[in-house]
């Protein structure tokens, strides 16, 4: 009778270790899904606004000269 009541924790558990196991390799997977999403984000707008650095350098630089040739 105990080792019944024993047999049935062990089966009990061991199917609750297996569905944790399961949510947590799923938990996992969006994590890491979520994480490549941000970075490649990141990635993506970090280089958009360092083009539109470049763009404003570019932007200043001509207007830098036509001042000068103006002066002159």
């Amino acid at each position: 009778r105990e080792m019944d009541k024993l047999n049935d924790d062990i089966r009990r558990l061991t199917q609750e270790n297996k569905s944790a196991f399961s949510t947590r390799m799923k938990l996992e997977a969006d994590k890491n899904k979520l994480e490549n999403l941000l970075t490649n984000n990141l990635i993506r707008r970090k280089d958009e606004l360092i083009q539109a650095l470049q763009e404003i350098s570019v932007e200043e630089r001509k207007r830098t000269l036509d001042n000068s040739r103006f002066r002159i």
